[in-house]
């Protein structure tokens, strides 16, 4: 992502959350070298976009959204998976937060393996809602896949 997508990707900012991120919030995600964005595009348009962080501690994801029309489709998951793939020798954990109504969100975390570590009370504002902090590990997806993997053998 480049300053050349700012306006589509604040676009997309706009028309996703009820309380979205300023113009100049997005642009200083954009700019600064430690930050990390993804965009997909599909002909040309840009479809999403994910914006995390990377600390010494884990890998956070800020934002994360698809144009509507878009949902749905495996946009978000390849988003997620390309940003885990791309960091995975550096980050054994990655952190992001939803709103507790945003169901589908939270369904897709779930599916990846992402799991609720706790609640942040009155996070969001407009309108005021909790925010459920989940994270992935590394470790322990690798652990589930092998039990997992090792339970279907048994039934063959």
């Amino acid at each position: 992502m480049t300053l050349i997508d700012l306006d589509d990707i604040y676009s997309i900012e706009s028309n996703s959350f009820p309380d979205p991120w300023a113009k100049v919030t997005i642009e200083d995600s954009i700019k600064k070298l430690e930050s990390y964005a993804l965009c997909y595009l599909n002909s040309g348009e840009i479809v999403g976009y994910l914006i995390g962080y990377g600390s010494e501690e884990a890998y956070s994801i800020y934002n994360i959204a698809i144009k509507s029309f878009y949902q749905r489709r495996g946009f978000a998951t390849y988003l997620l998976q390309t940003v885990m793939q791309h960091h995975k020798k550096l980050y054994e954990h990655y952190l992001l937060e939803v709103r507790r109504s945003n169901i589908k969100a939270a369904n897709l975390y779930f599916k990846l393996g992402f799991k609720i570590i706790y609640t942040r009370r009155n996070y969001y504002t407009n309108p005021l809602e909790d925010a459920v902090v989940m994270q992935f590990t590394i470790k322990n997806r690798m652990i589930e896949q092998a039990v997992e993997d090792s339970s279907k053998g048994d039934n063959s």
